[in-house]
């Protein structure tokens, strides 16, 4: 097979092929009728109906697929003739993306079959149970007068809100403020006991709709500008009513909601439409927003799909606050779980809430493989397939090209940070990881079995791992350890000042007066663990430019995250308690307990 390319896009035309495979496609050096067309995707703005007019001269079309976190459209045609002129002919040629004067540049390449297809829900019947959506609530004029409103709350200082500027967002609060990270307000410091008049008008009209049983006492408005999105997430059980609503306000936009079995649902929101989250929708199922420049769109009447690019948007969320919540760290009184649904609750609440808000931060901070990780991976055998449960942002996925790299995580932000790079991640709990049994040559672990707040749980998480390896691999696990000062080097993570030395040894000296407490204390960073159950603080700095407060907000935020450290033999002693495996190898690395299980 010839390429009639320039050197310069020669290179490209391999490295985009790389990238492609890497991604989980069966690239073909042969001639099929299967193609994939690189840059044409969704993800790049590319519409389906641009790729079919494109196509359709070079003979007749079976199949197109688009997705719209995909950067590439996937293309059969009945014969692989017409596939082959399809190649030569459209290689290298630029099109126009949905973005005004922008130009995407086509690189093909033949499939050796089509992966399954990745359909979302588009009928209303198919949506989450509770999910009440009331199309046209408002009328223009009320829209308009919101907006203006809106605008004027955000050119003023007002005693009754405060603003801030998030990395995705402009965030204005009402009556409580939202505490991002732990998804919760502190009840006992009210804004102002009243809501602005113009938001008091829409909520009297909501609670016509008798579908919110308790009048919300918290406002949150969002301003989106092109591009913006928000996590997935749920808005907290403990801490918010049932019945959260909102109203969309501007642009048209896509907003996606994930069951935790599988499916999802593509929810359009037109302008002045009404949201209300009651029963599954809002207890059940997760909502975000991608963040991207235009979204797909389904005709109803033609059943066709097409781009829209977005505009600002602007939305406002009602929530009625649980007046016993108190996000203060100080005030929480959190013990260590002592149920299943309690030790969900706060993993759920200070690990994955607090990852899907700090994952660009996080990611920034997490670039560099740990060498004794990459030694690991490296004496594999070359083409194993390897699953790194709990991958975080990813960086192992691609520091091998030897062998085939897999990565999951509870985490959406984490896991779209992975897609974003080329890697091949999926979002799932690592209680129950959605592969069959035996399925990897090799699993690494690495800084997750310490999130998890029970002993029973971790054994659990183990015992999956174990799990989807076949007899006779390997796992690599490591978790933080206890003894931050072990043979009398400090690891890295201890300040390395005269006055942390005195802190390290007052905490040392505390160690046994907190060996029975059952709170969860706050940890102070940089230092030696008081105990193994703790909360760890992470602060998300921000620039100046990212807080516009007329109020006294910190220029950081700081999130909370659940650590179980573990003591010297723990993790160790936890897996041979285990049937089915033998620990080959136990060690300690730059503050932190690791074990090479393999599975029998």
């Amino acid at each position: 097979m010839t390429l009639n390319l320039s050197k310069k896009k020669a290179r490209k035309w391999l490295k985009v092929k790389a990238k492609l495979s890497s991604n989980g496609l069966d690239i073909s050096d042969e001639p099929t009728n299967n193609l994939v067309l690189a840059n044409a995707g969704l993800g790049n703005e590319v519409c389906v109906k641009v790729i079919t007019e494109l196509c359709e001269p070079y003979g007749c079309i079976d199949t197109i697929r688009s997705y719209m976190d995909k950067s590439y459209a996937l293309l059969s045609y009945q014969k692989t003739d017409e596939a082959m002129a399809c190649f030569n002919k459209l290689q290298s040629v630029e099109i126009s993306k949905t973005s005004d004067n922008e130009l995407a540049t086509l690189y093909l390449y033949f499939l050796q079959t089509l992966p399954p297809s990745e359909g979302a829900i588009k009928k209303k019947n198919d949506f989450p149970q509770g999910l009440i959506t009331l199309e046209n609530f408002l009328s223009t004029e009320e829209e308009e007068e919101l907006i203006m409103q809106i605008e004027k709350d955000l050119a003023k200082r007002s005693d009754m809100h405060i603003q801030e500027t998030l990395k995705h967002r402009t965030v204005l609060h009402y009556g409580y403020k939202f505490q991002y990270g732990s998804n919760d307000v502190n009840s006992s410091n009210p804004l102002s006991k009243k809501f602005p008049s113009f938001a008091n008008n829409i909520l009297d009209k909501i609670m016509k709709t008798g579908h919110i049983p308790n009048r919300p006492d918290q406002l949150t408005i969002n301003i989106y500008n092109p591009g913006d999105g928000i996590p997935h997430h749920i808005d907290n059980p403990d801490a918010f009513d049932t019945g959260i609503a909102s109203i969309s306000l501007g642009s048209q936009i896509v907003m996606e909601m994930k069951s935790p079995v599988g499916p999802k649902a593509n929810i359009m929101l037109k302008p002045r439409t009404l949201l209300i989250f009651t029963g599954d929708a809002r207890y059940k199922w997760t909502h975000g927003i991608t963040q991207k420049k235009s979204d797909l769109v389904c005709d109803e009447r033609s059943d066709q799909e097409f781009l829209v690019k977005r505009e600002r948007r602007i939305s406002m969320t009602f929530r009625k606050i649980l007046k016993s919540t108190s996000n203060h760290v100080e005030n929480l009184g959190c013990t260590i779980p002592d149920s299943q649904k309690s030790a969900v609750d706060l993993e759920k609440r200070f690990v994955q809430t607090v990852y899907n808000e700090i994952a660009d931060h996080f990611s920034s901070t997490r670039e560099k493989p740990w060498p004794k990780v990459v030694k690991f991976l490296e004496n594999l055998n070359p083409g194993s397939v390897v699953l790194d449960v709990g991958c975080g942002s990813g960086r192992y996925l691609n520091c091998c090209p030897g062998i085939c790299m897999l990565g999951c995580d509870s985490s959406q932000s984490l896991v779209d940070i992975c897609l974003n790079k080329n890697c091949f991640a999926f979002l799932c709990d690592g209680q129950n990881i959605p592969v069959r049994n035996s399925t990897f040559d090799a699993c690494i672990c690495i800084a997750v079995i310490h999130h998890y707040s029970t002993s029973d749980r971790r054994h659990s998480a183990i015992l999956e791992i174990l799990r989807v390896l076949r007899k006779g691999a390997l796992a690599l696990i490591y978790v933080w350890a206890f003894e931050q000062r072990f043979n009398d080097i400090d690891s890295n993570y201890l300040k390395k000042s005269h006055a942390n030395c005195n802190i390290t040894k007052r905490n040392e000296n505390s160690c046994n007066a907190f060996a029975e407490n059952q709170s969860l204390v706050v940890h102070e960073n940089k230092t030696s663990f008081v105990q193994q159950d703790l909360l760890v603080p992470w602060k998300k700095k921000k620039n100046r430019h990212d807080v516009t407060s007329s109020h006294n907000i910190s220029a950081d935020s700081t999130y909370y995250r659940f650590y179980h450290v573990f003591k010297q033999n723990e993790l160790q002693n936890l897996c041979q308690g285990i049937s089915g495996c033998n620990v080959i190898d136990c060690y300690y690395d730059s503050g932190n307990w690791a074990v090479v299980l393999q599975k029998l």
